[in-house]
């Protein structure tokens, strides 16, 4: 910001201003990056998928090893 005045000598006049300046784009949030994202969350619900896999793998083997079909699982619900 700058503050000054200024003489017109053929006129005689006086003007007085105010100038401002602002710069754009000087702090500027950084953009989310949607593409990494999506790939973690992808590779999240993969990860999720092979952990189900794996635990109805478990679960087959248990019924295929003792014969019974009930199959008693960690989970209390």
């Amino acid at each position: 910001m700058s503050v000054g005045t200024e003489v017109d000598s053929e006129t005689d006049g006086v003007t007085a201003f105010v100038k401002m300046t602002w710069i754009l784009g000087q702090h500027k949030i950084p953009q989310i990056d949607c593409d990494k994202l999506f790939n973690i969350e992808l590779a999240k619900q993969e990860l999720e998928l092979e952990k189900l896999r794996l635990e109805l793998q478990i679960m087959k083997d248990k019924i295929a090893k003792s014969g019974s079909t009930e199959v008693t699982t960690g989970d209390d619900w």
